[in-house]
C-alpha cells in the first residue's frame, strides 16, 4: 500500500471514529448541531429497510437509497487498473456525472423538505440539536 493510499484509509478511519464519538447517539452531523436533517437522512432507515426486503419502506425513508451504493461502486471499480471498463472510467471522470447526481440529491432534499418538514420520519426537527439548545437557553435571560 503506497503511503497516499494509507494516509487515505488513516484519515478516513480517524473521521469515521471523530464521528462515532461526537456524533453522540446521532447518525447526523447536521441534525445533531443545527436540527435540519441532512439530504442524506433516512439512508441508513433505507437501506435497514431494504434489507428486510421492505422495497417501499426502503423508497419511503429515502428515494435515491439505491445510488450511493452505485457510485461507491464507480469509484471502487475506476480504481481497478486490471478491469477494462470504458463506462466506469467515462463517468469517473465526467464532471458533468457528478454535478448531475449532486443537483438531483438536492432536489430530491429540497422536496422532502418542503414535504415533510419538520414532523415526518426522517424528515423532522431535533429539538435536541447544539443550536436549538441554545436558543432555548438564551431565552431563560
Amino acid at each position: 500500500m503506497t503511503f497516499k493510499k494509507l494516509k487515505d484509509v488513516l484519515i478516513i478511519g480517524f473521521s469515521f471514529i471523530l464521528f462515532l464519538i461526537l456524533g453522540n447517539g446521532n447518525l447526523c452531523y447536521l441534525k445533531a448541531t443545527l436540527g435540519i436533517p441532512c439530504p442524506g437522512c433516512g439512508l441508513t432507515r433505507s437501506y435497514l429497510a431494504l434489507f428486510k426486503g421492505d422495497f417501499y419502506g426502503a423508497f419511503y425513508y429515502h428515494p435515491l437509497f439505491i445510488l450511493p451504493p452505485l457510485l461507491f461502486l464507480i469509484v471502487v471499480l475506476h480504481y481497478k487498473p486490471n478491469l477494462k471498463l470504458k463506462i466506469i472510467n467515462k463517468l469517473y471522470n465526467s464532471k458533468w456525472f457528478w454535478i448531475s447526481m449532486t443537483v438531483l440529491f438536492l432536489v430530491v432534499y429540497i422536496v422532502r423538505m418542503i414535504l415533510f418538514f419538520p414532523n415526518v420520519e426522517p424528515m423532522t426537527f431535533n429539538k435536541n440539536s447544539i443550536l436549538f439548545r441554545l436558543i432555548s437557553f438564551r431565552s431563560y435571560f
